[in-house]
C-alpha cells in the first residue's frame, strides 16, 4: 500500500493542516524552486503500488526529505486521523 500526501506552495488555513517545509528540507528534496512549501495532512490518498496509475517507479527519485522530518510528517498525519481530521481517499 502506498499512501500518498500532498505539497504544495499554498498554506492550509485550518490549525494543524499543513507543516511549512524547511529552507534546507526544500533544497534535499528538489523543491528549492518554490517560494514556500507546505506538506498538507489534513488529507491523504491510498493507494495499491500494484494497481497505481499515480506511482511510477521508472520516473525515479527528484528529491528526498530527511528521516525526522518524514517522522514529523508521520505524527502529524497519524494525529490528524487519530482526532477524525484527515481524509483518506482510496484510489484503486
Amino acid at each position: 500500500m502506498l499512501v500518498i500526501i500532498a505539497i504544495s506552495d499554498l498554506e492550509e488555513k485550518s490549525e494543524g493542516g499543513c507543516l511549512k517545509v524547511p529552507e534546507a528540507e526544500m533544497a534535499s528534496s528538489g523543491l528549492s524552486q518554490f517560494r514556500n512549501a507546505y506538506v498538507h495532512v489534513l488529507e491523504y490518498n491510498v493507494d495499491r503500488e500494484t494497481h497505481s496509475v499515480t506511482y511510477l517507479p521508472r520516473d525515479g527519485v527528484k528529491g528526498r526529505f530527511s528521516k525526522p522530518f518524514i517522522e514529523r510528517i508521520a505524527k502529524a498525519l497519524a494525529e490528524n486521523i487519530r482526532l477524525g481530521r484527515a481524509a483518506q481517499i482510496v484510489r484503486n
